[in-house]
């Protein structure tokens, strides 16, 4: 036996129509706060990352410094030792 097929008035097929768009409606705005949740997350990240870029980059910096400062006593440390022994040398021979 054939099975009638479904007739529905146009007021029913409107109400059907509408409640197909509020439940996209409400789907999209759960969406949207979620997408939300995950790009402040990625913003909060990314900021982080970038304050520890320039920690980092600001802590190279000091360490450069206090390399060419240790570098330069060195040599003043040096010249001395040997200015020393020169001394030395002259004063006890």
């Amino acid at each position: 036996m054939k099975s009638q097929p479904e007739f529905h008035t146009r007021e029913e097929v409107d109400q059907l129509v509408e409640g197909i768009y509020r439940a996209l409606e409400t789907t999209e705005q759960r969406f949207d706060g979620r997408y939300d949740d995950i790009y402040f997350r990625m913003d909060l990240t990314i900021s982080a990352l970038t304050s520890k870029k320039f920690n980092l980059e600001s802590l190279g910096d000091k360490l450069q410094r206090i390399e060419n400062t240790t570098a330069s006593m060195k040599d003043k440390w040096r010249i001395g030792d040997e200015a020393m022994r020169d001394f030395t040398v002259t004063w006890f021979n």
